[in-house]
């Protein structure tokens, strides 16, 4: 916020400026509005000069009565700024203003000032005419920030020329300061205004009725379509706000139901998170009035939950509904109204419809960018906002993709967000690094990051400063190695400065403190001769230990080196669990079994049966150190359990444990909430929540959903991160009597499709007649109908249908639709396979074996032929150019690995260039098609399209795939798919994407397209869906 009068030379230097409230802008010295010292006599002097037209600072010491109204405004700068506006000429008019200025007895008083600084703002408002005064008094109706003229003119109902000119008269009064297309009241200046306004009881609506004139406006301005209005940095942030102050329900209904509004809202903000605000304001306000505010509560969890799609589509509400939601919804409908209208003006909306999968998670955000972002942390909320980190565009190896014609660049990131807002605290650039781990602080103003280049190294990083914390030299004098394996803070509020590592051994635990600049050693560690299998910070109520544990073994030195894991002769059938206090550094410690084995009766007991035993994994606390909770798996299995263990000095293994959980797979981590009511279980495709009382089980969750996870301290909100997302669970209303699935897919296997469903769809004529015929072939073939491709060639009216090629043996199927000629051609090879490419004719075909190789078969109307077997070595790598517009294709190829010279010579610079700009090993198809170039891997991934000039790259990483041949061809869209997260529709002929479509929960099996209806089907192995493009009606 700016002050209430401009002073060009005031002070001597920018020093004293800054001292008194001033900056400096435009060249320019400015008043602040916060706290600041009064003015001396001789500064005051000056400020009243610079404001005066004919005096100067010589004429108005000699004058007493000037030093009287000085004395009386007591040194504040906006009294006197406003005395200086006022343009006094005679003693008679300052003597006057002196005698306002001091009287005692004012109705109001403002700010606790002694003297009638109520008196001396009425006494400079007073001087606006009739018609203006009215207009400044308005003003009043505006949050105290900075007021865009756009959003003045429209309160006065002027255009922006009249109300700019206006507003430069209330500024040569010092009313207010008027700079860069905005104007802005000194806090006192607004308080005055509402308190001479506001103040009677006849004048109680007049706020009510001034907002209303404010919204009137601004409907007005925009003809009622609200998402019209321009962004002046006002409107969007405040609308609800003037609406809701207006009490004027009509209008709120109307704006609450744009969601073209609310598009360009959450576009203008770049977050959800404002839009999410002004909903609880309005479902506060509906509530009060007993009016239905169940919808909006509605609306408001499901912008919450889908964030990650908003992202996708660009904040576009209207596309985000009709993608996520299946119901019949009042939102769905309005959505779909307002698709209808935007449709006939040119916009474009895609449309899901029939999906299984049901969306559970109680919020959804996007964090990373690419499947390589895999770490994240949070702070404490406790302790201050809370923050997460984590990478963006984070790459093995090294963090950038370079290509040379394209100029492609992707650095890595580690961002720092505020978690509820997303906006960005603070960015790292690491170009040439990949991070393995991130870490943040409880209060979150420290992180640490794993980065991997020639070695890890942990860098430490001071986020308030921007800058890396050293480690100190040792008392040698050098430097100390930060290959740590992990780097933990302490959770304690009073101990965020002390960081616990554990050595790259694994063998040593050393605490650390931050102290200024460095990190220095304490003289808190723990030293192992085993390796530390696990090491982590625990807080509990009243104080905060270090948990750690290790397995005891044989070896010849005994050392870690000389161990053999699979040599059970040198196992010794015990772990060691440590638990250490962090301010007194005392440690209480438990045997337990390294190996159980379950008895008849469900108890466990130790065993040295070590290769049929269920082997420790992992450990947590629970109930404040009263239990252990460990977890004994068999990797790979299903076979283990998870059970509670008393942290008693003598433990009675058989008859102590207590098993809470059964047929338990692979376990990842087990987390414990704040409140220890819930046991998060990571296990390796899912997690597993149990609900707590005491010791016993209440009841138990499974979230389909993997990733890593994390309670937010203090919460029951469970966050787990997977694919780019950040999924929030909030576990408090988990049933007590049941178990209940919260997590995706309540999966109904009638509505499963396989290939009869999908040839039916496709709408392929005379197809019923051949059912009975293709299913005795199929079943002699023992194929499952849910594993099968197709393919309809039109041209001869022929069904061909062959498997998701991975066994030794496979087939091909060919049916002639008109004919009924069928021919079934088994294909043999000596090692695993997979499509690379398919079309009417052709099918290209990788095989792995002792030289791998690419085999391309044509097919013909009952018949098929190998045309061509190219082997290569795996070191060398191939690169096939096969030119389509040949029958039968003409195919040339080269060694893949190869000189950016070698290939020129090759392959021309054109395609040289190409080739050499795609990170890929193996094989590489690059396929020409008249103005159309794509390049596959051996997998089917589209690394490059090209179209004419125009060129687009795609990351390895995210394994984009076509669905067939001819949209891959096709002139009027390029439909694309991520198989682990999106729908991404692009134009043919620029290569520009127009939309993403997310599929958070869907691994994209296949699509088929149906002409007649422009409608896709999307299936996975167990679900699907279908989606299609809105029409003009």
């Amino acid at each position: 916020m700016a002050g209430s009068g401009k002073t060009t030379t005031v002070c001597q230097s920018v020093r004293q400026a800054t001292k008194k409230g001033l900056f400096k802008s435009n060249g320019c010295y400015w008043m602040k509005i916060g706290k600041f010292e009064k003015l001396t006599y001789d500064e005051a002097i000056e400020l009243l000069a610079l404001l005066a037209v004919n005096d100067n600072d010589q004429t108005l010491r000699q004058n007493p009565v000037v030093k009287n109204v000085i004395d009386s405004c007591q040194g504040l700068p906006l009294a006197i700024t406003l005395i200086g506006g006022l343009d006094l000429k005679t003693d008679e008019e300052w003597n006057q203003a002196k005698d306002i200025i001091a009287k005692k007895s004012a109705d109001i008083e403002l700010a606790h000032y002694g003297f009638n600084l109520y008196g001396t703002l009425q006494l400079s408002v007073d001087t606006l005419n009739d018609e203006i005064r009215p207009l400044f008094e308005q003003l009043a109706v505006f949050k105290r920030v900075g007021i865009p003229i756009q959003s003045v003119a429209s309160l006065w109902n002027y255009d922006e020329i009249e109300a700019r000119n206006l507003v430069k008269k209330m500024h040569n009064k010092s009313l207010l300061t008027y700079d860069k297309e905005k104007c802005v009241l000194h806090d006192l200046m607004v308080d005055y205004l509402q308190q001479r306004l506001y103040s009677h009881n006849s004048n109680q609506d007049y706020r009510k009725s001034l907002n209303k004139t404010l919204i009137d406006s601004y409907r007005n301005q925009c003809d009622g379509k609200w998402n019209t209005f321009p962004d002046d940095g006002y409107f969007y942030p405040n609308l609800i706000y003037h609406a809701l102050m207006a009490e004027n329900d009509e209008y709120l209904q109307s704006i609450m139901t744009d969601f073209d509004w609310m598009t360009r809202k959450i576009q203008i903000d770049r977050t959800i998170y404002y839009l999410d605000c002004d909903l609880t304001n309005y479902i506060d306000y509906l509530k009060k009035r007993n009016k239905n505010w169940e919808d909006f509560d509605q609306l408001k969890q499901l912008l919450k939950q889908q964030q990650s799609c908003l992202d996708g589509v660009d904040g576009d509400v209207i596309q985000m509904i009709l993608w996520v939601d299946m119901s019949d919804s009042w939102m769905k409908q309005r959505a779909l109204q307002l698709a209808k209208e935007n449709v006939r003006n040119g916009k474009s909306y895609w449309r899901m419809s029939s999906a299984t999968t049901q969306y559970t998670y109680d919020a959804c955000k996007v964090f990373g960018k690419n499947r390589r972002d895999q770490s994240i942390s949070v702070s404490n909320p406790e302790f201050g906002p809370l923050r997460i980190i984590g990478t963006q565009n984070n790459n093995e190896e090294d963090c950038q993709i370079i290509g040379t014609q394209n100029n492609r660049r992707r650095d890595c990131q580690i961002v720092i967000q505020d978690y509820q807002t997303s906006q960005t605290v603070l960015q790292i650039s690491k170009p040439s690094m990949y991070i393995r781990e991130v870490e943040i602080s409880a209060d979150g103003r420290t992180a640490a990051f794993k980065q991997f280049n020639r070695k890890d190294e942990w860098i430490v990083y001071d986020l308030d400063k921007n800058e890396e914390i050293s480690f100190a030299q040792n008392d040698q004098g050098e430097d100390v190695k930060t290959d740590f394996d992990s780097v933990q803070f302490c959770p304690a509020q009073s101990q965020t400065q002390v960081i616990m590592t554990l050595s790259r051994n694994l063998c040593e635990v050393r605490i650390w403190k931050i102290e200024g600049n460095f990190i220095r050693p304490t003289n808190k560690q723990i030293s192992r001769q085993y390796k530390i299998e696990y090491c982590r910070w625990v807080l509990m109520q009243d104080s905060v230990c270090v948990l750690l544990w290790w397995r005891k073994y044989q070896s010849q030195r005994g050392k870690f080196e000389d161990y053999e894991r699979d040599d059970s002769e040198k196992w010794i059938n015990e772990c060691q669990i440590e638990m250490w206090n962090a301010q007194q550094w005392t440690c209480r410690s438990f045997k337990v079994p390294a190996f159980i084995h379950a008895k008849d009766d469900g108890r466990y007991f130790a065993t040295n049966d070590f290769q049929h035993g269920l082997l420790l994994t992992r450990i947590s606390i629970y109930r404040d150190a009263a239990y252990m909770i460990l977890s004994y798996n068999r990797f790979r299995s299903k076979s283990g359990t998870i059970g509670l263990l008393k942290m008693e000095q003598d433990i009675e293994f058989e008859n102590q444990f207590q098993p809470i959980l059964h047929d338990i797979g692979y376990v990842v981590d087990i987390l414990v909430s704040g409140d220890q009511s819930m046991i998060a279980i990571d296990c390796f495709k899912k997690e597993v929540i149990l609900k707590m009382s005491g010791g016993q089980v209440q009841s138990r969750v499974e979230l389909d959903q993997s990733g890593r996870s994390m309670f937010i301290p203090g919460s029951h909100r469970l966050l787990i991160y997977h694919a780019r997302n950040v999924y929030e669970y909030n576990l408090q209303d988990i049933s007590q009597t049941k178990s209940v699935d919260v997590g995706r897919p309540q999966r109904n296997p009638q509505t499963t499709v396989n290939i009869f469903d999908l040839i039916e769809f496709v709408g392929i004529e005379d197809y019923g007649k051949y059912r009975e015929l293709i299913n005795g072939i199929l079943e002699e073939e023992s194929a499952a109908k849910d594993l099968i491709h197709f393919r309809y060639r039109k041209k001869d009216n022929t069904l061909i249908l062959f498997p998701i090629f991975s066994s030794f043996n496979s087939w091909i199927i060919t049916i002639n639709l008109t004919t009924g000629m069928k021919s079934v051609d088994r294909l043999t090879w000596s090692h695993l396979v997979g499509v690379v490419y398919v079309d009417d004719d052709y099918l290209y075909v990788w095989e792995r074996k002792e030289d791998d190789s690419l085999k391309c078969y044509k097919f013909g109307d009952g018949e098929y032929q190998l045309l061509q077997n190219i082997d290569y070595q795996g070191e060398e790598g191939l690169i096939c150019k096969i030119m389509m517009n040949y029958n039968p294709h003409k195919i040339e190829h080269s060694p893949l690995r190869m000189k950016k010279e070698k290939l020129v010579d090759v392959w021309g610079d054109k395609h040289a260039e190409m080739i050499a700009n795609v990170l890929a090993m193996g094989l590489l198809l690059l396929l020409e098609n008249g103005d159309h170039i794509a390049i596959l891997n051996q997998d089917g991934n589209l690394y490059m399209k090209r179209y004419k000039d125009n060129i687009k790259y795609f990351d390895p990483f995210t394994y984009t795939q076509f669905f067939n041949h001819e949209n891959l061809w096709s002139d009027k869209q390029l439909i694309l798919y991520e198989k682990y997260s999106s729908l991404n529709i692009y134009n043919p002929q620029t290569l520009q994407l127009q939309i993403t479509l997310p599929f958070p929960h869907f691994y994209i099996e296949d699509m088929q397209w149906n002409l007649q209806h422009s409608q896709l089907i999307i299936r996975s192995d167990q679900d699907y869906c279908l989606v299609n493009s809105m029409k003009k009606e």
